[in-house]
């Protein structure tokens, strides 16, 4: 592939008809590393789409640091390793580019503009391409020269402190990346969908994403009248237990009905006090009120007391440790985890035909191809 090639305007993308997946056909070309992006472009591929990844000399950094993460973020994807400060490597992106239906990127603003790159330049050669950028903060204004990963997300949208000031441990999952790749994957099937599109340009900041996530929990944190009447993230009868033996459950008895059935499953007479008598007042005791629980819930085993507090029809569930969700026959129901070639976890949407992608790139395992043949690579 060439820079003389001279290629006819590419029909473009729609969505196809029922019975296939419902990205198949479209071109994807992926400049995004870390976790926002390529989990974007993971779930597309999921859904039947052809990814280029374009990765730097030497190949994304997770390949050499986290090697679990690259293996579930990339599954299914081609990979192709460019230079971006070489003018022929330039010239071939932007001749992929021309023939790509939707680019991610996940630089900071302005680095891809620099490298000719940008979306208002690609839109000249292609002006049905999608251009997702996922920037970590805001494209102008502040913070947008600035690098930032998962904990400065975490810090800047609220994480990490509670209401009365005490500092606490990061959340277990990543939901800034995580939230940011999905926000970007619906901006990015409302652009397709605009069969008259034209330079389209959508905008995913990480930072937003974190704050969109964390936006329920700052509201009630602000409402709290005295920060330290409660600890940071703990709600009176809702969360984590521990119970007898070496075990834990995690129930919610914060809706009226769910109360009253665990003041009688307990049976613990202080639940019958005025101050417990509805959630605005459970609020302000909540210390006290979850300590009488883990002392009655020590009694009895973790089986027992899943037993009975579904009889009581509590929404309760074992708090797993992670080798216990492999086993867990709720988990083991949704028919999404596998291990044969390699661990992997499908895509968790019913509905709709999917690609079962196990396998992940290994760097420039089609890079020989694309120079080539460019997307034509990608067909055979």
């Amino acid at each position: 592939m060439t820079s003389e090639t001279t290629q006819p305007e590419r029909e473009r993308w729609r969505f196809p008809k029922s019975g296939v997946p419902p990205l198949e056909g479209l071109r994807v070309l992926d400049f995004s590393t870390f976790g926002p992006g390529p989990f974007c472009t993971q779930m597309m591929a999921d859904l039947g789409a052809s990814v280029v990844k374009v990765e730097k000399p030497g190949g994304e950094v997770q390949r050499k640091t986290v090697r679990e993460y690259f293996h579930a973020l990339n599954r299914g994807k081609a990979s192709i390793e460019l230079n971006l400060k070489d003018p022929d490597d330039r010239q071939l992106c932007r001749e992929l580019a021309a023939e790509a239906d939707v680019l991610v990127e996940s630089f900071r603003p302005g680095a891809m503009d620099r490298l000719d790159l940008g979306a208002e330049a690609l839109a000249q050669v292609n002006p049905g391409l999608v251009y997702v950028s996922i920037p970590p903060f805001a494209s102008s204004g502040a913070g947008s020269g600035e690098q930032g990963h998962e904990t400065q997300f975490n810090a800047r949208s609220g994480a990490f402190v509670d209401p009365a000031g005490e500092l606490h441990e990061p959340p277990a999952a990543p939901f800034s990346d995580l939230g940011s790749g999905m926000y970007a994957v619906v901006g990015t099937m409302a652009a397709l969908g605009q069969t008259d599109r034209d330079g389209v340009h959508v905008e995913v900041p990480v930072l937003g994403a974190a704050v969109a996530f964390m936006f329920m929990r700052l509201l009630r944190e602000m409402d709290v009248a005295d920060p330290h009447a409660r600890p940071w993230r703990a709600e009176p009868a809702a969360g984590p237990f521990a119970t007898g033996g070496d075990g834990f459950i995690a129930f919610s008895a914060v809706d009226p009905k769910a109360w009253g059935a665990l003041v009688e499953l307990l049976d613990i007479p202080r639940l019958r006090e005025p101050e417990f008598v509805d959630y605005a007042s459970r609020l302000q005791h909540v210390p006290e009120l979850n300590s009488l629980i883990t002392e009655r819930l020590a009694e009895d085993s973790q089986d027992n007391w899943l037993d009975r507090f579904r009889a009581a029809d509590i929404p309760v569930a074992p708090a797993n440790r992670a080798a216990d969700v492999f086993t867990d026959p709720f988990v083991q129901a949704l028919d999404i985890l596998g291990s044969d070639p390699v661990p992997h976890v499908r895509i968790p949407i019913n509905g709709i035909a999917s690609v079962l992608n196990v396998h992940a790139p290994e760097l420039n395992d089609h890079g020989t191809a694309l120079r080539e043949h460019g997307w034509k690579a990608m067909e055979s």
